[in-house]
């Protein structure tokens, strides 16, 4: 298994390398027709990854808000996350482009994939941005080179050669270092003011969907907790559906409403959970568009999850989250919030998920989330959320 990955990883790199030779052929002649530095009116933050990770970027852009009042902001991100990124009060306007159709797995031969490509660097060249920054990954330098803005800041072994004008060392998880931080040293080599603040705002709007979602799911205005027991990036990020199930019944019994929250994929888990329990929780897994969900979460006294992005939705919504940590490290994907707690066990494999495949226990028990129980994480919540005694 792990010299497949090798093989496939070592792959990767060298299909990377031969496509990056024309890219970096066209960001060097770009350097000789660029536009000189000066005042910065538009700025393009790109982050084409999943939820969670958009979340933790926002701080970055709030720092470059903070540092230039007057420019526009636009971030290009995923579809899946358009939404989420409207919601910033830091961004101004939001692009969006999927490469996953790019991708063997998807459309890479159709018509229709390209299409979008090129109309996507159509659009950011007719802008033309001032200032450019890639948080992650070549296709972030790709449409850095694109805006051809005289000033692009980016790691330089993240990205295309001679991508960035100003290109930092390093590079994702070396050193040990936590995605806000990965962000934000990104955000102030561009100038960016690091200040408290808020980076996302539920819309009255989506408090009036989520109580019409949760009013017909049967929510009565009890204490209302989210609990999101999903993951997109592997199983082994998944707390036992018998844990999840032993806390809801702590939570129903001390007086809370339990909404399940989650993508569509998530139902099948959520329904398996819920079965057995009386009552039945609020399963609203799959059933959520990305502005209900956010409503749901800002109603919630409380939020328990995985590593996810409801989790980090939850915490820069300002909303007391409880993390289950198993094979994921929280000093790179813990939750950024003073009201948030981080339950995990200390086992000597543990962490063990880098983020470069989808996390699976490479020792197969899976003990980081097997041995950990309902009652050790039920006194986790019991500060935040206090729990009457089950009877």
């Amino acid at each position: 298994m792990r010299l497949r990955r090798w093989l496939r990883r070592q792959a990767i790199r060298l299909a990377l390398g031969i496509v990056g030779i024309p890219i970096g052929v066209l960001a060097v002649a770009q350097r000789l027709a660029d536009r000189p530095p000066g005042h910065v009116r538009q700025i393009l933050v790109i982050r084409l990854d999943l939820l969670g990770d958009v979340v933790l970027s926002l701080p970055a852009v709030r720092a470059l808000r903070v540092a230039y009042p007057e420019a526009e902001i636009t971030m290009l991100v995923r579809p899946a996350a358009a939404d989420l990124a409207r919601r910033c009060p830091a961004v101004d306007h939001v692009l969006v482009f999927d490469p996953d159709r790019l991708r063997p797995s998807g459309e890479p031969f159709a018509p229709a994939t390209w299409r979008a490509l090129l109309a996507t660097i159509r659009t950011i060249r007719r802008a033309q941005f001032d200032l450019a920054i890639g948080l992650f990954g070549v296709w972030a330098s790709l449409f850095a080179i694109a805006s051809a803005a005289p000033v692009r800041v980016g790691y330089r072994r993240e990205g295309f050669p001679f991508a960035y004008t100003t290109a930092l060392g390093g590079r994702r998880y070396r050193p040990v270092r936590h995605e806000t931080d990965f962000c934000l040293r990104l955000a102030r080599a561009a100038g960016g003011i690091v200040r408290p603040g808020h980076d996302l705002v539920a819309m009255p709007e989506d408090r009036a969907g989520a109580d019409r979602l949760l009013r017909a799911a049967g929510w009565d205005g009890r204490p209302l907790v989210a609990v999101n027991a999903g993951s997109a990036s592997g199983d082994a990020k998944r707390w036992t559906p018998d844990g999840w199930r032993e806390l809801i019944g702590r939570l129903q019994a001390a007086g809370a409403a339990v909404a399940l929250v989650g993508a569509p994929a998530d139902r099948s888990l959520a329904e398996r959970i819920a079965s057995g329990l009386s009552p039945a929780p609020l399963n609203l897994a799959g059933r959520t568009s990305i502005p209900e969900l956010v409503g749901v979460l800002d109603r919630a006294a409380l939020v328990i999850s995985g590593d996810s992005g409801p989790l980090h939705l939850a915490a820069a919504l300002g909303v007391p989250v409880v993390a289950i940590h198993g094979p994921s490290d929280p000093r790179i994907s813990g939750p950024r919030s003073p009201r948030a707690v981080v339950v995990r066990l200390n086992l000597p494999c543990s962490p063990c998920y880098d983020a470069t495949y989808p996390a699976e226990c490479p020792l197969g028990h899976h003990r980081c989330m097997r041995d950990l129980t309902s009652a050790r994480v039920a006194g986790a919540v019991e500060p935040l959320l206090p729990l009457r005694p089950a009877r």
